[in-house]
């Protein structure tokens, strides 16, 4: 990353939210998370994958035909990329067309679905 963006984005709340992620060692983390993480991811996945299928998401993607810059991340379940911002858009949205994706139960969101929609796109780019 370029160094004068990496230092004007430290500067933001996100920049110095990522900042404490990427200098963490996953060894500090609580007893359990990984076991968390992948059950997120796998669920995730298959939300995904099972929604990309979906007359929905085919619509969505008929307009991302028209907006959507040149392809650099998958839309997973299909054989197709778009650019990082509309991938991860479309990810996220197949993810919840069958509504089966995961809860954190204490807050009432459902967090996986736009993280990891967003993650992926932007570290396949």
């Amino acid at each position: 990353m370029n160094t004068a963006i990496a230092d004007d984005l430290i500067d933001t709340l996100t920049g110095r939210i990522a900042e404490f992620i990427a200098g963490d060692a996953p060894a500090n983390a609580p007893e359990g998370t990984d076991r968390h993480v992948i059950r997120a991811f796998v669920n995730w996945l298959g939300c995904t994958i099972g929604g990309s299928r979906d007359e929905s998401v085919s619509r969505l993607l008929a307009v991302m035909d028209i907006v959507a810059g040149a392809g650099q991340s998958t839309v997973c379940g299909l054989n197709r990329k778009l650019d990082m911002a509309h991938a991860a858009f479309a990810n996220g949205f197949a993810s919840n067309v069958l509504d089966f994706d995961d809860m954190h139960v204490p807050t009432l969101i459902h967090p996986t679905g736009p993280v990891v929609a967003a993650a992926l796109s932007v570290a396949e780019a």
